[in-house]
């Protein structure tokens, strides 16, 4: 796992001085998170994706997900989405694991998650298993900023291709004890043969707990 989060970083840092497609985007979003007992939690999400100028909804979708806390450092989870586009509609079913291992900032939090995605005919596509590492900082004030590094690895034949990346540093704003405000900013690129495409992602998320 490790192994695959630096392979990452080494492509994003490559592809910043490599030719390459670009584009920007901006999402925002809104979540709702119930923890029903300790260990036990629920979360809705929806959001909203616009395309490079800013004022044309490309995509919006639809999340909820829960998840279980196992042992302290392992929590389990479920995640169902719902996706509407210009012409047509996805859907996707994934189940992730996560490790925090420690509470010292300098020491990441794990991701893994399997995905499937259907279109819009109900047909499979390919899985794509993902790794994630997350940096969580010393929190400043009302700040509490991080960053996160992802691969995405795509199922073809009996092999997991990695063919996609996203970096992402961000801040939460601590409205009141239930409510927050994340400002985010990602790079994602998606390698296609030789060229990447990458994509500037600006956005924010609000986020509310109960």
């Amino acid at each position: 796992m490790l192994r695959n989060l630096i392979f990452t970083v080494f492509y994003f840092l490559t592809f910043l001085f490599c030719n390459s497609v670009e584009d920007e985007e901006f999402w925002y979003s809104a979540e709702i998170n119930k923890k029903i007992t300790e260990k036990f939690k629920v979360e809705f999400e929806r959001q909203i994706r616009l395309n490079d100028d800013y004022s044309t909804k490309y995509k919006s979708l639809s999340e909820t997900s829960i998840s279980y806390q196992v042992f302290p450092v392992i929590e389990l989870s479920a995640k169902y989405r719902y996706v509407v586009k210009t012409s047509k509609t996805e859907e996707r079913i994934s189940f992730g694991s996560k490790f925090s291992l420690s509470d010292n900032w300098y020491i990441p939090t794990y991701k893994i998650k399997l995905q499937q995605d259907f279109n819009e005919d109900n047909l499979p596509k390919d899985f794509v298993l993902r790794f994630k590492m997350n940096f969580d900082f010393p929190p400043l004030f009302n700040l509490n900023p991080s960053i996160y590094f992802e691969s995405y690895h795509t199922k073809e034949s009996n092999n997991y291709n990695f063919d996609k990346f996203r970096i992402s540093p961000s801040v939460d704003f601590c409205i009141t004890s239930q409510s927050s405000l994340k400002l985010f900013f990602i790079y994602k690129g998606e390698i296609k043969d030789s060229i990447t495409e990458a994509t500037k992602i600006f956005g924010t998320k609000y986020e509310f707990s109960f």
